[in-house]
């Protein structure tokens, strides 16, 4: 059994675009439509749907694209700020390798944690917890990490998770651009699947009109 092939909606448009427009602007055709209701007012309202569908479709597409720029932006943040992090880590467990109180506050053991939010918390509990004691800032600054170098990679976790607010509105704007799109395109599917059943009767002894129209 054969499959029925997916249509995209490139093609969707591309196909209501043709027949819109040629019964618009082949008089024949046009007359024999208009004994049928389909007048060119009527016709009309079909090619706003297909321009509204079409105007969507781009916003849909611009709005994809600046999440995308979003998620590169908080990879790219992400990436920078984890090396400064890792490294800090390193330094942190040696400099502080007696002191159990700051193992357990900065969380210098375990697994560090592989998602987004994670890391996260992660970092933030480390660099809040680290700037916040002096006697810790002051171990760390024997081997070259002073609080305003540790203030500088805190501002570097904080970007990510700046970036991060940034890529979830645009996913969200991305998702709702997509719905937007969808319901008009049905929206413009059901038209032309009415105005496709009446040309075909309405043009029933054309068959090369029906042609022009994109309906074989």
């Amino acid at each position: 059994m054969s499959k029925k092939r997916h249509t995209s909606i490139a093609e969707r448009l591309l196909a209501a675009q043709l027949a819109i427009d040629n019964a618009l602007k082949i008089p024949k055709i046009l007359d024999k439509l208009t004994a049928y209701g389909y007048n060119a007012e009527r016709i009309s309202a079909g090619r706003r749907l297909y321009e509204e569908a079409s105007e969507l479709v781009t916003i849909q597409k611009k709005e994809y694209g600046e999440q995308y720029e979003a998620t590169d932006e908080v990879n790219a943040a992400w990436e920078t700020a984890d090396e400064a992090y890792m490294n800090t880590l390193k330094i942190a467990r040696i400099a502080l390798r007696a002191n159990v109180s700051a193992q357990n506050a900065l969380a210098l053991n375990g697994i560090r944690k592989n998602s987004l939010s994670g890391w996260l918390e992660q970092t933030d509990v480390f660099y809040r917890n680290l700037l916040a004691d002096p006697d810790m800032i002051a171990a760390m600054g024997n081997f070259g990490y002073n609080k305003e170098k540790l203030e500088a990679e805190k501002v570097l976790v904080d970007a990510v998770a700046d970036a991060n607010l940034i890529q979830e509105k645009e996913k969200g704007e991305a998702l709702d651009a997509t719905a937007t799109r969808d319901a008009k395109v049905d929206e413009m599917d059901k038209w032309m699947a009415d105005f496709k059943q009446i040309a075909l009767i309405a043009l029933e002894d054309n068959p090369q009109w029906l042609e022009k129209l994109g309906f074989k």
